[in-house]
């Protein structure tokens, strides 16, 4: 099911938030032309994050200024990230337990849309930087 312009733009402000948590990633880097392994890493849970609220491959890849085909190879790669990455795993789990309906609140106070954190996405695993530049090293090595 496709969503609603109003409601994209709106998760998406949202996850940028979420990956801002998660990752330390900016909406900015996110959106510029660089393929540093941390703003792809970024871009995937965006996407992913996105695709499960019903957001377009187009739509998204308007969003971060890349085509609709990038938005899919993203999603591609995802699944097999997931299923040999436990670290990732454990950063995209993370992101979406804070992206999770019943976690977002619409307070539009100066910053945007704020992201609360209930006891759910508290319980989460805590994500460790060390962990992920260990991910980063481990899948560097594959490639």
């Amino acid at each position: 099911m496709k969503t609603s312009t109003t409601n994209a733009v709106y998760y998406y402000e949202v996850a940028c938030e979420v990956i801002q948590k998660v990752l330390g990633v900016s909406r900015s880097q996110m959106e510029s032309p660089m393929r540093n392994r941390d703003f792809v890493t970024a871009r995937r849970i965006l996407s992913m994050l996105l695709l499960s609220r019903g957001v377009t491959t187009s739509v998204i890849g308007r969003f971060m200024n890349r085509d609709h085909s990038s938005i899919v190879h993203l999603r591609q790669t995802h699944f097999e990230l997931i299923k040999n990455y436990e670290e990732y795993e454990r950063m995209y789990h993370r992101a979406a337990a804070l992206f999770e309906p019943h976690n977002l609140c619409a307070e539009h106070d100066a910053g945007g849309p704020w992201v609360a954190i209930s006891t759910h996405a508290k319980n989460a695993e805590q994500f460790n930087k060390r962990d992920y530049r260990i991910f980063l090293y481990e899948s560097q090595k594959k490639y």
